[in-house]
């Protein structure tokens, strides 16, 4: 099963609304509003089925930590808050035992990394940084 069809079944699962909606600034945004959860993507800023995958797998990480905030929140929040929830969607997205075996394979190129995960070459770089970080 692709990843965005995974991330999409898990938002229903978890009953998140999912809508295309205009946002203009962001691609992506998660609501919680009246008790429901929302993940808005604007289809404008998403051109590739790998940006929604990724907008989606984001959003849903601020869902799974509990990394929400508010419009009164500080840079330091805000900045902690989308720390957690990229983490979650890269340890989702390019899960560390298979990235290992893949370098194990001599698959080492970002572009051939980034197809076989069904990500963008910038959230394999992203997954290098943060799991050089976690001592992995």
């Amino acid at each position: 099963m692709s990843k965005i069809l995974s991330f999409y079944e898990m938002a229903g699962r978890e009953k998140i609304t999912v809508v295309d909606y205009p946002l203009e600034f962001f691609r992506s945004v998660f609501l919680r509003l009246g008790g429901k959860d929302y993940i808005g993507i604007d289809p404008d800023l998403t051109k590739t089925q790998n940006e929604e995958m990724e907008a989606l797998g984001h959003e849903l990480g601020h869902y799974f930590t509990g990394a929400i905030y508010d419009e009164g929140a500080s840079n330091i929040q805000i900045c902690r808050a989308e720390h957690r929830a990229n983490k979650w969607f890269i340890q989702q997205a390019v899960p560390i035992d298979e990235l290992k075996r893949m370098l194990r394979r001599g698959v080492r190129d970002p572009w051939e990394l980034a197809e076989h995960f069904e990500v963008s070459e910038d959230v394999i770089k992203k997954a290098f940084d943060l799991y050089s970080l976690l001592n992995y």
